[in-house]
Order: structure tokens, then C-alpha cells, then sequence
């Protein structure tokens, strides 16, 4: 039992290390891993697409689905390759259109509800035209917005693993104690 609760710990603790320093990474190089992760993400898929057509030239039974298919992969992987802040700022830009577009028709509700002579029609106004501020933040940041993404991802990462070692720790201090309760309960019956 205390083999295997040491092993447990040397893993959480491993664990736990690579977290903060991936963190760390996140944090302060939020620029250069958005790109590796993008570099890594392009290779993948120039290996996949490149596989796709090798296997349509070396097979007997030419399947032009596959080699269309690996061409088009291995020009999106190309593409990625060469543009990296392009596909880095597609996903806010994505998620800021959709806010645009809530925010657009919040602004219609919002009129609805005031020719209803609702007096919260303001609130709705109000509350519709920060989103439409949010979504076009995203759409002209976008690829600040991604790097702010990754700051609170590698932040997270942190939290993780300093709590996970804080955890550990307790864990491995409540063992000790129990340990040392057993062995002078243990003891005490030896005695008698």
C-alpha cells in the first residue's frame, strides 16, 4: 500500500510540474505557442495529406476520392503552414460574428419589448449593444483574443498544478500521520 501510494505521489507531482511550466509557456510565450501549436497542427496534416496521395499512387486500384482528399489536405496543412496568425484568429473572429448577430437581434427584441410598453426594453438595449461591442472586438482583435485565450489557459495550467502539489502534499502528510498512529497503536499491543 505505501509502495503504491508513492507512486501515486511521484506521478501527481510529475504531473503537477509539467502543468505549471506548460503554464508558464502559455503565459509568458503566448505568441510562439499559438504558433508552434499551429506549425505542429500544419505538419500533421502535410504528413497526413502527403500519406493520402503516396497510398493513391502506390495502390493498384486508383481510389481518386483519396487523392483528392490528400490534396486538399495537404494544401490546408501548406496553408496553415504559411498563414499561422490567419487560422489563429479565425476561431474569435468565428465566435464574434455569432455575438454580432445575438447582439443584432437582442436590439430587435429589445424594440419589440418596447413597443410591448415594457419598461426593461432599456435593459435589453443596453444589454444587446455590449454584446455587439464584444463581438466586434473579437472580429477586429481577433488574434489578440486568441493569445488572451491562451494567457488564461496557461493561468489555468498554473492553478492546476500548484494545487495539485498543495493537494499531494496533505495527502502525503494525512499517510505519515496515519502511518504513525498505527505503529503506536501497534506498539501498545505488543506491550500488553
Amino acid at each position: 500500500m505505501r509502495e503504491m501510494l508513492r507512486k501515486i505521489k511521484a506521478d501527481v507531482i510529475l504531473s503537477a510540474i509539467l502543468c505549471i511550466i506548460l503554464g508558464i509557456v502559455l503565459f509568458v510565450y503566448t505568441a510562439q505557442a499559438t504558433n508552434l501549436i499551429c506549425t505542429i497542427l500544419a505538419l500533421f496534416l502535410i504528413v497526413m495529406g502527403a500519406g493520402h496521395i503516396v497510398t493513391y499512387l502506390l495502390n493498384k486500384n486508383k481510389n481518386t476520392v483519396r487523392l483528392i482528399c490528400g490534396i486538399i489536405v495537404l494544401v490546408i496543412g501548406v496553408w496553415i503552414l504559411a498563414n499561422p496568425a490567419v487560422v489563429i484568429s479565425l476561431i474569435p473572429a468565428i465566435i464574434g460574428v455569432i455575438l454580432l448577430l445575438h447582439g443584432i437581434e437582442g436590439i430587435r427584441l429589445a424594440v419589440d419589448t418596447k413597443q410591448a410598453n415594457d419598461t426593461a426594453w432599456i435593459s435589453g438595449l443596453i444589454l444587446s449593444v455590449i454584446t455587439i461591442i464584444f463581438g466586434l472586438v473579437l472580429i477586429v482583435r481577433a488574434f489578440e483574443a486568441a493569445q488572451i485565450a491562451f494567457k488564461v489557459v496557461g493561468i489555468a495550467l498554473i492553478y492546476d498544478g500548484v494545487s495539485k502539489l498543495f493537494i499531494v502534499s496533505r495527502a502525503a502528510k494525512a499517510t505519515r500521520n496515519m502511518e504513525q498512529d498505527f505503529n503506536a497503536v501497534d506498539g501498545e499491543a505488543k506491550e500488553l
